[in-house]
């Protein structure tokens, strides 16, 4: 690129990668939940990373005049494409926290893969006395995204056989492991069929914050 296109051209990390890079963080230390901690992970990890490696993975946002700019790796030095990556991963963070009702994903993944869920996760999963606060989003009806508040407002609670069924039936697409802010409280974003998606808390994770105050009801 010429400096002026440089200048007008706004560039991005791969998001299949920063969801990587995201899950391998939480998958080697789960407690980098915590932002200070996320934050000097991945400064560390961005001082770690090769010019090679990160400029594989970049790609051009948006720019200016009719033809894209192609990339070069002289475009950008190693520690203007590790501050690009430093920017993407905290940015993936805060924009999934202001999106998502106050969460964001812990472990992400590909459509019809997994569950894509963590250690801890997978424990609470496979514990036959754990039960779930489980609320439906509808698309259509709802409208935000499904809050804490909420699920302590008017979920139900379901059982570990119930929460099974839901998981390994052939409607559920997709299974991802996510985290409320500040609370620290991990669930399940299970997204079955096309019209919506299930949130699911494991009832010794609400335990954590406070009680349920809404209606319960043993399925």
């Amino acid at each position: 690129m010429t400096p002026e296109q440089k200048a007008t051209t706004r560039v991005y990390f791969d998001l299949d990668y920063i969801s990587e890079q995201h899950t391998a963080i939480f998958t080697a230390d789960y407690n980098c939940i915590d932002h200070d901690l996320f934050t000097q992970t991945v400064t560390k990890l961005a001082a770690e990373s090769s010019h090679e490696e990160l400029f594989s993975k970049l790609d051009v946002d948006t720019f200016h005049g009719e033809t894209e700019p192609t990339l070069e790796t002289s475009d950008f030095t190693t520690e203007e494409l590790r501050n690009l990556f430093i920017r993407d991963m905290l940015r993936m963070w805060d924009e999934e926290l202001a999106d998502n009702g106050g969460h964001i994903f812990t472990c992400v993944g590909q459509p019809w893969e997994g569950p894509h869920m963590l250690e801890n996760m997978r424990d609470l999963v496979a514990d036959p006395d754990e039960r779930w606060f489980v609320l439906y989003y509808d698309f259509a009806e709802d409208d935000g995204q499904v809050t804490l508040d909420e699920m302590r407002e008017r979920s139900g609670l379901f059982s570990h056989r119930w929460l099974n069924n839901l998981l390994t039936d052939d409607d559920t697409w997709c299974v991802r492991q996510v985290c409320y802010l500040p609370e620290r409280v991990a669930g399940l974003s299970i997204e079955h069929g096309g019209d919506g998606y299930t949130m699911a808390i494991p009832e010794s994770e609400i335990a954590k914050v406070k009680v349920i105050t809404g209606a319960v009801v043993e399925k």
